[in-house]
């Protein structure tokens, strides 16, 4: 009879052995890497904090959200105040080691995580829930928090500052512009003429004879000619 009543009992603590830490693994809302913890009004006297850092935030139950970066902005409830900032410092204490911290309580709502750079209004009231843990396990979920990195953008290899280079026409027509209209250049700006250019005339590129110049020609010619007849006769 003994050994019947021994069998179930040992059975039992067996069970209890690996059940209890899997409700002690779990207790919390919230678990993050932590990169910084900002006291307001300041650390001995503090009763809002800015938590900065990646966070995964439950789900319900032991699901986890992905790792959100940002921050979370809480404050105490009256009569809290004291415990509150030793879990704070408790939260603190993982900056720059392999650890998360856990906090909050899993059937309260965990909080919001900020955008980073917005300006901190409207703190989230602080749950003591059963304390802070600080793991390096936290069902699998810090190894994510812990290598975390921010993906940027998908057009952030595109330099939008890029300066537009014109084209050689643009640019020199744009810069004797400047040079003839701004008067920036030494060199004073060249005239253009407005008369007809002369005509080729058969691949000789003598220049045009003006016709009073032609005329003069003609007249000197004849006088030329009558002359040299006036003589020839006198000759005979």
């Amino acid at each position: 009879m003994k050994a019947r009543l021994f069998l179930p009992c040992a059975a039992a603590a067996v069970l209890g052995l690996f059940a209890s830490p899997a409700l002690a693994s779990d207790p919390f809302g919230t678990y993050a890497r932590v990169d910084k913890v900002t006291y307001s009004p300041d650390k001995a006297n503090a009763t809002i904090v800015q938590i900065d850092g990646v966070f995964a935030l439950s789900k319900g139950g032991s699901t986890y959200a992905p790792p959100a970066p940002g921050y979370m902005y809480f404050q105490c409830k009256a009569g809290d105040e004291a415990m509150c900032r030793l879990q704070w410092a408790d939260i603190e204490s993982v900056i720059g080691t392999k650890s998360c911290a856990g906090f909050g309580q899993l059937s309260v709502p965990p909080g919001t995580v900020r955008a980073k750079g917005t300006t901190p209004a409207s703190p989230d009231t602080y749950e003591l829930g059963t304390g802070v843990q600080k793991t390096p396990f936290a069902l699998g979920v810090c190894d994510g928090l812990q290598n975390y990195k921010e993906i940027p953008p998908a057009d952030a290899g595109v330099d939008a500052a890029a300066p537009v280079v014109p084209d050689s026409g643009a640019s020199s027509s744009s810069s004797s512009s400047s040079s003839s209209s701004g008067g920036t250049s030494g060199a004073a700006p060249t005239p253009t003429s407005t008369s007809p250019a002369p005509k080729s005339s058969g691949g000789c590129h003598a220049a045009p004879v003006p016709f009073a110049s032609a005329g003069l020609l003609a007249a000197a010619s004849l006088v030329a000619l009558g002359a040299g007849r006036r003589l020839s006769r006198r000759r005979r």
